[in-house]
């Protein structure tokens, strides 16, 4: 990877943070906006899989280095679980967190 694509991928994340931001206080009557959950949902759900997939690496080569093939299969198996898993729970998760929201934006108790 050379520089450009470095730079790249740094502005990608920093897009996907802006939009966040600047999404976040819109807000419907009653909770925050369909747009803003799936903003939410989308950048969480991409930096999960980005630094899980990153641990996933380290984990697997060192199962693989240590206890051999069969371990790092395993491995491998259960992190595709839950890489699979991510976006699922990630969406269960803001939408119980939209849920606790009122119209101003204060938790309900």
């Amino acid at each position: 990877m050379n520089w450009i694509e470095a730079l790249w991928g740094v502005l990608f994340w920093a897009a996907l943070v802006l939009v966040v931001v600047f999404l976040g206080p819109m807000q419907t009557h009653r909770a925050p906006g369909r747009l803003t959950q799936v903003a939410t949902w989308l950048l969480m759900t991409l930096l999960t899989l980005a630094y899980g997939g990153l641990l996933v690496f380290v984990v697997v080569h060192l199962l693989l280095f240590t206890w051999g093939t069969g371990a790092a299969a395993f491995g491998l198996l259960c992190s595709a679980i839950l890489l699979v898993a991510t976006p699922v729970a990630w969406w269960f998760g803001v939408r119980a967190v939209v849920h606790r929201i009122d119209p101003h934006g204060r938790a309900r108790s």
